[in-house]
């Protein structure tokens, strides 16, 4: 009988953990490695992003007439700030350029 009350102390401790893991989120930052350049389409001025979110709409203030993608992440350019609708894809090294549109939002990751 001494056998199976020590054994059920660990037992319980592992359970007890175990439902405690299970109960927590684990939360992983997820960022792009590198950066995310663009020029503003409201007033030319250069701005770059170092280490971007990846798997959430970032609003471009101003537009970008120009983006460059020196992430480790494909980039999904979109004609509104909540990165809805169509959208253009800016894959690693890549630079987006069109002539009298802005993209006003982007989102890293592998799907849009």
């Amino acid at each position: 009988m001494k056998m199976k009350l020590s054994l059920l102390g660990p037992i319980a401790l592992i359970a007890a953990l175990c439902h405690v893991g299970l109960a927590t989120p684990i939360t992983i930052d997820k960022r792009a490695d590198g950066t995310i350049e663009y020029y503003r389409g409201d007033n030319g001025a250069r701005e770059v992003l170092t280490n971007p979110p990846n798997d959430v709409c970032n609003p471009i203030p101003g537009g970008a007439k120009e983006l460059s993608n020196y992430s480790d992440a494909t980039a999904f350019l979109y004609a509104t700030p909540d990165c809805r609708g169509g959208y253009d894809i800016v894959g690693v090294a890549g630079t987006w350029f069109q002539y009298g549109i802005y993209a006003q939002g982007f989102r890293l990751g592998s799907a849009p």
